[in-house]
C-alpha cells in the first residue's frame, strides 16, 4: 500500500524523512515538527523531563554509546566537568571558589607555600 504524500499541514513543505504514522504520511514536515517539539518542551519541562528519563531507562546502550561519542566530541567540556566533579567532591568547592581562593593566595598552596600547577 503506497501512501499518498500530502503537504505539510503548516507550511506546505514535503520533507518528511522517514516519520510516518500508520496511515503513511505526517501531518507536519521536519522542520515544522522539530520546532513544534521545541516549543512543547520549553512549555513542559517536567514532563519532557520525565519523557526523556523513561527512555533513557528502555535504551541504557543508546545512552551510552551516545555519551562514549559525545565525550569524544569534546574532550574539553569533559575535562572540565571531572575537574568541577573532582573539587566538589574532594574539598567541597566550587571551580570559581577554588579560583577565588587561590587568587588570594598569590597563586601558592597554602600548606607548602609553592606554586600551584591548577591541578587538583
Amino acid at each position: 500500500m503506497t501512501a499518498e504524500i500530502k503537504p505539510c499541514g503548516k507550511c506546505g513543505g514535503n520533507d518528511f524523512g522517514s516519520r510516518r504514522n500508520r496511515k503513511g504520511y505526517c501531518r507536519y514536515c521536519k522542520e515544522c515538527h522539530r520546532a513544534r517539539s521545541k516549543r512543547w518542551r520549553n512549555e513542559n519541562p517536567d514532563l519532557a523531563r520525565e519523557k526523556n528519563k523513561k527512555w533513557a531507562r528502555r535504551n541504557p546502550k543508546r545512552v551510552r554509546e551516545y555519551a562514549i561519542k559525545w565525550k569524544k566530541e569534546n574532550p574539553k567540556s569533559t575535562r572540565n566537568s571531572a575537574r568541577k566533579g573532582q573539587l566538589k567532591y574532594n574539598y567541597g568547592l566550587t571551580q570559581e571558589e577554588y579560583n577565588s581562593m587561590l587568587e588570594n593566595q598569590g597563586q601558592k598552596c597554602a600548606a607548602c607555600k609553592g606554586f600551584t600547577s591548577q591541578k587538583v
